[in-house]
C-alpha cells in the first residue's frame, strides 16, 4: 500500500503523487535467532507501485506511471516469548523490528499533454522500515510469519525532481528454522 509522494524541482515548487491502492512486495530473508530473543536478518527485496494520480497547484490529472524498487536491509528484531507453548505445542511470538539498507528506486516517465512531467530514471537511496508482527509456530522448524512494516526512503532525485517512496506493507510469510 504505497503512501502519496511529495515531489520538489529545482525551483521548490511542489506536486504530489498518488498511487493505485495496493502494489506488489516481494523479499526473502536469511538469519539468526539468538537464544535471548534477539533475531537478525538480511532482505532482500522488490516492491512495485502503479502512480496514477498527479496533483500540481490544486489540479489532479490521471497518470500512468510504474515504480519500482530493488534493495537490501539489515533487520534487527526482538521476540517476547520465543519458547513458550500454547495452544496445544504452537508457539505464538509477537515481535518489533527495525532495519536500514538501500534502495534503487525506478520510475517511468510521465507525459501530460505531450508534455513531459519527468523522464524515466533511478536512483540509490538510504532506507529504513520498521514493522511490528507475530509468528505462529507450526512445526517444530516452521513458523508463520505475519507482520506490518512500514518502508521509506528519502532524497530520491529522477530527472530534476526530489521525492521519496514509502510505503506500507503486510506481509504473510514461512520462516523455516536451521538446527
Amino acid at each position: 500500500m504505497p503512501s502519496s509522494s511529495i515531489l520538489a524541482d529545482r525551483n521548490n515548487s511542489s506536486a504530489s503523487l498518488s498511487y493505485d491502492s495496493t502494489g506488489t512486495a516481494v523479499s526473502a530473508f536469511l538469519g539468526h535467532q539468538f537464544g535471548v530473543g534477539l533475531r537478525v536478518e538480511e532482505e532482500v527485496f522488490y516492491k512495485r507501485a502503479v502512480a496514477n494520480k498527479f496533483t500540481y497547484s490544486g489540479i489532479t490529472t490521471d497518470i500512468d506511471s510504474n515504480v519500482w524498487s530493488i534493495g537490501a536491509m539489515s533487520n534487527l528484531y526482538y521476540d517476547w516469548y520465543h519458547n513458550v507453548e500454547v495452544m496445544d505445542g504452537y508457539s505464538f511470538s509477537p515481535y518489533i523490528g527495525a532495519g536500514i539498507g538501500f534502495a534503487r528506486v525506478n520510475m517511468s516517465e510521465v507525459a501530460i499533454n505531450s508534455n513531459a512531467i519527468w523522464n524515466s530514471g533511478s536512483d540509490t537511496s538510504l532506507a529504513y522500515q520498521v514493522c511490528i508482527g507475530s509468528g505462529v509456530r507450526i512445526t517444530k522448524d516452521i513458523i508463520l510469519d505475519i507482520s506490518y512494516r512500514y518502508f521509506d526512503t528519502k532524497d530520491i532525485k529522477i530527472d530534476q525532481i526530489k521525492t521519496g517512496f514509502s510505503n506500507h506493507n503486510v506481509i504473510l510469510g514461512i520462516r523455516y528454522v536451521f538446527r
